[in-house]
């Protein structure tokens, strides 16, 4: 059977398909994009001085719902590349390795592309810099074996200096904590100059640098080879602060026989008695005085608070972020300058809005707060991770110290990443830092998860669905934390 179409028909057919066809192109196009996947797609290397192995780590993790794969990945004959072929889970994180071997000296650029299966076209991995001398000698002296299971993998110097940020002195004794993709990779001390060494590979890392009397700082940076080195400034405490957060240690005072008392053992007198002295009176301690409104100097302990603040697209509701700044804002009228406080939002990145920082500018805090808006995805397992680390660096022995998750629902994906949570909040625990959650809604799933998470965490967890709910829940939750 045949069938006779009109022009008119085969152009109104051929106008709808080639509609059809745009449309289904653009919104493959809108879905996602290689930044969704991957942090950075570039390493310039910069200048160096001899032709070396480099190595680059390129991560990514999985935003979507489904696994993901990757399809293939090639480059020229000068690198190697290593990758899995396994499946990524949704929100989990793996990474193509690129190492290049340079044959001459001279600026060299090389490509890499990788395919992914949730992408239509290919992502373009680079890496480029300028090789100043070349000779084989450097070439193998510095392809080495190290300690890992990879051999031949391209090591360096890595140097921090730690300083004051108000006399630019240098601070003995800090501690530093390099986090990589690999985990953490150990603790390390400051000497005399203030400086510490390790020896990495080139990547991005994560810091946690604390030092006593001082406010500590979490920092992000890549290093390699040309960018080796990181400088630190640390904010150092006031004195009334020092004051409050440290115990201080009363020398006994001897006690002065009263006139006429008759000792069982009276001491020989010498031949000059010698005229009793009066013990020197200790100097008084100034505790600073908490203003109306504040909490008890004498009744509560020091705080250390990061709030982890869902600012997804879902937090819009005016029963959700709304309330949750205004409770924030009560929050901070109670809070003293031996507080202190730190903001980390998560949506489709993470981000550390506020630093920790003692609550002494309440005005620039508020407008802080104020200025939250909600929009994206929720990818609240890397800020949990985030949130940590800032606790880490900020931690106050004999204080609550406590992070203070605020959501509407479970985190978009979990997947492989779940166990790792798990291990981050059991970390926590035993270093002593709780976690409470602000659960906004009323979801099944999302309300099993967070209660689980927050009881583990050794923490509250607090349903907000009314106005009523989230009057007074903050203030509440710190004062029973915080209570000596």
């Amino acid at each position: 059977m045949y069938f006779i179409l009109s022009k008119k028909q085969i152009l109104n057919r051929g106008a709808f398909l080639h509609g059809l066809f745009l449309f289904v192109f653009t919104i493959n196009a809108l879905a996602q994009r290689p930044s969704d996947f991957f942090k950075t797609t570039e390493n310039n290397y910069g200048a160096l001085e001899n032709g070396a192995t480099l190595l680059s780590v390129f991560t990514f993790t999985n935003p979507g719902a489904k696994n993901l794969y990757i399809l293939s990945a090639k480059g020229s004959r000068a690198v190697t590349l290593e990758f899995s072929r396994r499946a990524v889970a949704p929100g989990a994180t793996d990474s193509v390795v690129v190492r290049y071997t340079p044959s001459a000296k001279g600026p060299f650029k090389e490509s890499v592309e990788v395919i992914l299966s949730a992408l239509d076209k290919p992502v373009k991995l680079e890496i480029s810099g300028n090789i100043k001398n070349y000779n084989q000698d450097f070439l193998t002296s510095c392809f080495r074996f190290g300690s890992s299971n990879t051999p031949g993998v391209f090591r360096f110097e890595h140097t921090g200096t730690v300083i004051d940020a108000v006399t630019g002195k240098p601070i003995v004794g800090a501690t530093i904590q390099l986090v990589d993709i690999g985990g953490i990779r150990g603790d390390l001390k400051t000497n005399r100059s203030g400086t510490y060494s390790k020896e990495v590979t080139p990547g991005l890392y994560e810091f946690v640098v604390t030092a006593p009397n001082y406010i500590g700082v979490y920092h992000e940076q890549y290093i390699n080879p040309q960018k080796p080195d990181v400088v630190f400034k640390l904010e150092p405490l006031k004195p009334e602060e020092i004051a409050v957060l440290t115990t201080p240690v009363q020398e006994p005072i001897a006690e002065i026989p009263e006139p006429g008392r008759t000792e069982p053992n009276p001491p020989v007198k010498p031949e000059k008695p010698a005229k009793p002295t009066t013990p020197p009176t200790p100097p008084a301690l100034v505790k600073p005085v908490a203003k109306e409104g504040e909490l008890s100097y004498d009744e509560y302990r020091p705080n250390n608070v990061v709030f982890l603040i869902d600012v997804s697209g879902s937090m819009k509701d005016s029963l959700k972020l709304p309330l949750l700044k205004q409770s924030m804002i009560n929050l901070l009228g109670t809070l003293r300058p031996i507080d202190r406080l730190a903001i980390v939002t998560y949506a489709d990145g993470t981000n550390i809005v506020l630093s920790s920082t003692p609550v002494t500018d309440k005005a620039r805090i508020q407008g802080i707060i104020d200025g939250l808006t909600a929009a994206g995805k929720t990818e609240g397992g890397k800020g949990m991770k985030k949130a940590y680390r800032v606790a880490e660096s900020n931690f106050i022995p004999d204080g609550n110290n406590q992070i203070i998750l605020a959501t509407d629902g479970a985190f978009s994906s979990l997947g492989e990443e779940e166990g790792e949570l798990n291990r981050l909040i059991d970390a926590g625990v035993r270093d002593g830092i709780s976690l409470s959650i602000l659960g906004f809604g009323n979801k099944k799933y999302a309300l099993e998860t967070m209660q689980k998470f927050a009881k583990q965490g050794n923490g509250s967890y607090h349903t907000i669905l009314t106005k009523e709910d989230s009057q007074g829940v903050l203030v509440d939750e710190i004062k029973s934390r915080s209570r000596k």
